[in-house]
């Protein structure tokens, strides 16, 4: 699949990897565009590696999303990690290892309201997920696949 991608610049927080990644933590952002959750990603000294737009126009509700090939953000070069979870957040069968210190953070645009993903979103967000475990194979510690599915608990009140 075609895709356009932007380089985000300044980056987003980023530091040195102290060991090599061994996961993925997926995210939805909650935000109305990919773009207005860089803004307030940067406003509040966090980032992700990567937000996949909803399309090509960075759309702000799915239901609006015109099926053009979305836009792929790099907030943060997969060399360098991210502080896209809690700061001592364990990763799920990590030997309590933090998520931060040991998974690239992807976030796709959703407001994670009910409203769905767009296939395209789905479509470019395994395609970024095989390119990370080829790259991840080539080192010493390959990222291992396994999916745990938890709803945020936000206060909605």
């Amino acid at each position: 699949m075609a895709f356009s991608t932007v380089t985000v610049t300044p980056q987003l927080t980023t530091s040195v990897w102290a060991a090599p990644p061994t996961a993925i933590v997926l995210h939805a952002t909650a935000g109305s565009t990919a773009r207005s959750s860089i803004d307030h990603l940067r406003s509040v000294g966090l980032g992700y590696h990567v937000i996949i737009a909803r399309d090509g126009r960075d759309t702000a509700k799915t239901i609006n999303a015109d099926g053009s090939d979305p836009i792929v953000y790099f907030c943060t070069p997969f060399a360098n990690r991210a502080a896209h979870v809690g700061s001592n957040v364990p990763i799920e069968g990590g030997g309590g290892r933090i998520a931060n210190r040991c998974a690239i953070g992807i976030s796709l645009a959703n407001r994670q309201n009910g409203e769905a993903y767009t296939a395209k979103q789905i479509a470019v967000l395994s395609e970024i997920i095989e390119h990370v475990k080829v790259k991840s194979s080539r080192g010493t510690a390959p990222i291992r696949c396994r999916s745990t599915a938890r709803r945020w608990p936000r206060n909605t009140g």
